[in-house]
C-alpha cells in the first residue's frame, strides 16, 4: 500500500470553463471569467493538499472484489486508488450559494483538481512497475456498492477518508480502478 501527499497538479482553465458550461449552464463565453478562474485556481493550489492511497494487484493473485471484475485477456494487473482533497468545501465554499458564480467556479476548479490528482497516479505507476505497461482503462467507481467493496482493499484512514453508505466522508474524493497491460514490443 502506497500513500502520497502534497503533490502538484496543473489546473486547466479551459477544462474549468467546459465544466462551468456543462454543470451550471454558464454561457460558453467564459473568457470574461478567466481572471477569476485563474485567481481562484491559485488560491486552491495554495490551500488544497491532495492525498492518495493506492495498491497494485496482479493477475492471477487478485483479491475477491477484483477477481470478480470482467477483464480483457491481456490485462496483467489493476491499480486501485483513492484520492481526496480533504474537507475543502468548509473552507472554500462555505458562505457561497450554489447559484453564486464564485461557488460555481470554485466547484469546477475542485473537480478539475481532483481529476488531475487521480490521473497523477496513472502516470506514476508505470515508473514504479519498471515495466513497459500501458494504461488500458481508467474507471471511476461511482456505484455505491462497488465503492464499499473495493474501498475495503485500501487503508483509507491513512488519508483521513471513510466510506459511509457508499459515499465518501469528503465530498471531493474519488475511487479509481486502473487496468494495465504489458506494452507490446515492435
Amino acid at each position: 500500500m502506497r500513500k502520497i501527499r502534497k503533490y502538484k497538479v496543473n489546473i486547466r482553465p479551459s477544462v474549468v470553463g467546459r465544466l462551468l458550461t456543462k454543470i451550471f449552464s454558464v454561457s460558453a463565453d467564459y473568457q470574461n471569467l478567466e481572471s477569476e478562474i485563474q485567481s481562484d485556481s491559485d488560491l486552491i493550489n495554495k490551500k488544497v493538499i491532495p492525498a492518495t492511497v493506492y495498491e497494485t494487484y496482479f493477475v492471477p493473485d487478485l483479491p475477491a472484489p477484483l477477481s470478480d471484475i470482467p477483464r480483457e485477456k491481456n490485462v496483467f494487473g489493476f491499480t486501485l486508488s483513492a484520492t481526496t482533497l480533504g474537507e475543502v468545501e468548509k473552507d472554500l465554499l462555505s458562505g457561497l450559494e450554489m447559484t453564486d458564480i464564485h461557488y460555481q467556479i470554485r466547484h469546477c476548479i475542485l473537480l478539475e483538481f481532483l481529476e488531475q490528482a487521480a490521473n497523477f497516479v496513472a502516470r506514476l505507476i508505470p515508473e514504479e512497475l519498471k515495466e513497459d505497461v500501458t494504461l488500458l482503462k481508467n474507471e471511476r467507481i461511482d456505484d455505491p456498492d462497488r465503492r464499499i467493496q473495493l474501498s475495503k482493499l485500501l487503508a483509507l484512514d491513512k488519508i483521513n477518508l471513510k466510506v459511509v453508505d457508499g459515499k465518501f466522508s469528503a465530498a471531493y474524493s474519488t475511487l479509481n480502478l486502473f487496468s494495465w497491460q504489458v506494452q507490446k514490443r515492435r
